[in-house]
């Protein structure tokens, strides 16, 4: 493989060319594929030579301390932050600066809800970044707040929720558009088990149903439910692991 990228690079434009053509053919049938991903702010590295392949239809962990980058890792996939090198697919296209805003979601680890709406008026205002068409808002909805437990809690305000529901509330805002890829930043952090529960039964449905869910946590115990994992230190892979060396 070293021989064949050093060809590349000595046959010039053409060379490049081939080799961005190799890179869409490995990313075809992948939900992500990094390959040589560096990220630098403000000096500091955050990310360092990241490969890394991600098969759709699977729940991958993206496990390492606070400040290992995997926020970074994350923001990298939604096209937030652009990579000072290397490049990113996911599902097989070449991330832009704009993102994936109908095909990946994302939940935070802030629930980022105004919390003198509604839980119906919030996903209404979050459904407008993720694609969601006003005709389709309805079924989406229901669909949803069925899925994750949160139907009775439509017309609250998310004010009079307690910390479970909100972050249930968060997860729907996140999972509205049926995204194929699902993004989890944190989210079991000070979490109670009502939360851990249906969102394991959320993350089972969506890999039966073939949708691809990235969770990311700094305890390996949060890991258990994923088919494969990462260990992401000082913005480096350190280690990959296959769901029975968890």
């Amino acid at each position: 493989m070293v021989a064949f990228l050093v060809g590349l690079r000595n046959l010039g434009d053409e060379g490049f060319a081939a080799h961005s053509l190799w890179l869409e053919f490995e990313a075809l049938d992948t939900a992500v594929y990094m390959h040589d991903i560096s990220l630098q702010k403000r000096g500091v590295r955050v990310l360092s030579h990241i490969n890394l392949k991600i098969p759709r239809g699977v729940v991958f962990g993206l496990i390492g301390p606070r400040g290992s980058g995997k926020t970074s890792f994350l923001r990298v996939l939604l096209g937030q932050e652009k990579p000072t090198t290397g490049q990113v697919f996911v599902l097989g296209e070449k991330v832009s600066d704009r993102g994936y805003p109908n095909r990946v979601g994302c939940m935070r680890h802030e629930h980022g809800l105004i919390e003198f709406l509604t839980v119906e008026r919030n996903l209404k205002r979050f459904s407008r970044s993720c694609g969601v068409r006003r005709s389709d808002f309805t079924w989406h909805e229901e669909r949803v707040l069925s899925e994750l437990e949160i139907d009775h809690l439509k017309n609250r305000p998310v004010r009079s929720l307690d910390s479970d529901s909100k972050r249930l509330v968060s997860l729907a805002c996140a999972e509205l558009g049926n995204p194929e890829i699902l993004l989890l930043d944190e989210p079991m952090a000070s979490s109670g088990e009502k939360f851990r529960q249906v969102l394991q039964k959320s993350i089972i449905l969506r890999k039966n149903t073939g949708r691809t869910t990235i969770l990311a946590t700094d305890k390996f115990t949060n890991a258990s439910m994923c088919d494969a994992a990462c260990v992401l230190d000082l913005g480096r892979i350190v280690r990959e692991m296959a769901s029975a060396e968890q």
